[in-house]
């Protein structure tokens, strides 16, 4: 009891591997998200016609119950049946295992909540495109400078107080994977345990096992590692955001 629990978080490695787990997720969902919400909200912005058609198109996904669309990518993940793997049959690929592989188990889940959350990202990025100053951008227009070096030079150092805001929501949202995760893995953890992230871990102590006091003693710790998470971006941040 008491702080036995932590030192034997701590020691678990079973708990350890949960935690690898979950940074691995985060690293992989995190700087895709940010990186195909920027490019998709470029996109946007210029698709003046159907700008809130296509808004309102990009935002479904997220706003629908994570559940209720994992279940329609575990047909997509089929390994016999799935359309991930007609199209790889399509292009004369190998099929692959997907959410029966220990190797690509986590991968799979990260594509299902890239899919799910970069909606939420895109509407945000849209609101900071928006704000720009038309003058400055009018002004490199006059200038002659490349639509490349016009991202890179103005739109990117303007946005970046808002990429940064996104850099840590979907850090921590990631950190906190669990419900994508216990759909897709059927509650199971995966195969080899390859999906069981930090909160699914917790959840199964606390809940599958009853050890409350334990699974209490878990949370803590990833308390602990979200915040110090948060406080390294924000120092970082500090460093590389451009604030007007």
């Amino acid at each position: 009891m008491g702080l036995s629990n932590f030192k034997e978080a701590v020691t678990d490695a079973v708990f350890q591997r949960s935690i690898v787990h979950t940074l691995y997720y985060a690293a992989m969902v995190v700087p895709a998200t940010l990186i195909l919400a920027t490019a998709i909200a470029l996109l946007i912005n210029r698709a003046t016609k159907f700008y809130s058609f296509i808004r309102v198109f990009v935002l479904l996904p997220y706003v629908t119950p994570a559940i209720g669309t994992a279940i329609g990518w575990m047909w997509i993940y089929d390994p016999t049946y799935g359309l991930a793997n007609a199209v790889l049959h399509w292009l004369h690929l190998p099929m692959l295992q997907w959410l029966q592989s220990p190797y690509l188990a986590l991968p799979s889940i990260a594509i299902y909540s890239l899919w799910h959350g970069v909606g939420f990202d895109v509407v945000i990025m849209l609101s900071a495109l928006s704000g720009l100053p038309s003058g400055v951008l009018e002004a490199s227009l006059v200038d002659g400078a490349s639509p490349w070096r016009r991202f890179w030079r103005i739109t990117l150092p303007l946005i970046s107080p808002t990429m940064f805001f996104l850099v840590i929501v979907t850090t921590i949202g990631s950190l906190q994977a669990f419900s994508q995760v216990f759909a897709l893995s059927s509650a199971t953890g995966g195969p080899e345990n390859s999906t069981t992230t930090a909160l699914f871990d917790i959840y199964q102590t606390a809940f599958t096992y009853g050890n409350f006091s334990y699974a209490s003693a878990m949370a803590i710790i990833l308390v602990v590692l979200i915040l110090a998470l948060t406080l390294f971006q924000r120092w970082v941040g500090k460093r590389m955001v451009f604030y007007q």
